[in-house]
């Protein structure tokens, strides 16, 4: 459909007039009621009704229908303008406001930056890290645009969660403990061990909890240790073992400072969400970076 047409279609609603219509758009008389034959004869339906008494042009129903399609049609084209001319400002500056994890804040965003930031230098990054419950208050606070989380429960009305990324968890020890490089490890065979824990009030920690409640270890031994960076080095000293997602210690396994053990039936998973006000525009900067993040994971998730 000839997006000229509707222009003239949408101007002669607005004037009442074929005549009013022609002489606002700077056409001919004519070649406006040309286009108007040429809507009428794609959509058959007739647009207008002439009003000789008044010589008013007065739209159908089929008319006003149409009206309603193309004003919407207009705005959606204004928009469109308006994002692409305040997108050429984001090689000049911007800001993209984050709140994740510790886990998607230290291990998994810090590549995505780094491209980001090569394809637009001017744009300041503020990514704050917390838990995912301190995630979830900043971005309804609207102290951030952007949170990226486990979920705590349902996501509220007013926001949109979007999945992004589910990641592997592994069960770790130091590669001397007594249960390392052992096939099929039992259950059971965690039973009375020293286990290293996260902060309270994690999602990754309350998804361990149960999984271990659900395997009938309630009488695990267990010390807090705060952050992960701590926790990783609490096992690889060999102070006991932990439950950690695969990311945070691709750098440890390839090293051999600590060792994943194989658990029988251990198949836990942090899934990750990418949540934001959904009746909110994102700002340009924001908009850019999702679309960076998806495309990168995408890309690196093929090349596992």
């Amino acid at each position: 459909m000839n997006i000229h047409y509707l222009k003239t279609f949408f101007t002669i609603a607005r004037t009442e007039s074929f005549t009013g219509a022609a002489r606002a758009l700077h056409l001919t008389q004519p070649a406006v009621s040309a286009h108007i034959k040429s809507l009428e004869s794609s959509l058959k339906v007739r647009l207008f009704e002439r009003n000789r008494a008044s010589k008013k042009t007065t739209l159908t129903y089929e008319g006003e229908i149409l009206l309603e399609y193309t004003e919407r049609i207009f705005a959606l084209l204004d928009e469109m303008e308006t994002g692409f001319n305040e997108m050429k400002t984001l090689y000049k500056g911007g800001r993209v406001s984050i709140a994740t994890t510790a886990v998607i804040g230290i291990y998994f965003l810090p590549p995505i930056f780094r491209q980001f930031r090569a394809k637009y230098p001017g744009i300041v990054i503020d990514n704050r890290i917390g838990n995912s419950r301190s995630v979830l208050d900043m971005v309804l606070e609207s102290k951030v645009e952007l949170g990226i989380m486990r979920k705590v429960e349902e996501f509220p009305s007013s926001l949109m969660s979007t999945f992004l990324h589910g990641e592997k968890l592994l069960c770790i020890a130091s590669p001397h403990h007594q249960l390392a490089h052992k096939k099929s490890i039992p259950i059971h065979s965690l039973q009375g061990l020293l286990f290293i824990n996260r902060e309270a009030g994690t999602r990754t920690r309350k998804q361990i909890e149960q999984w271990l409640l659900e395997q009938h270890l309630t009488t695990i031994n267990s010390i807090d240790v705060g952050h992960i960076e701590a926790v990783k080095k609490a096992v690889e000293e060999g102070l006991g073992i932990s439950i950690v997602p695969e990311v945070a210690v691709k750098r440890e396994l390839e090293a051999n400072l600590v060792t994943s053990l194989d658990i029988e039936n251990f198949h836990l998973q942090a899934d990750y969400y990418l949540v934001h006000f959904s009746n909110r525009r994102l700002s340009n900067a924001v908009q850019a970076f999702l679309y960076a993040l998806k495309r990168l994971h995408a890309s690196g998730n093929e090349s596992r």
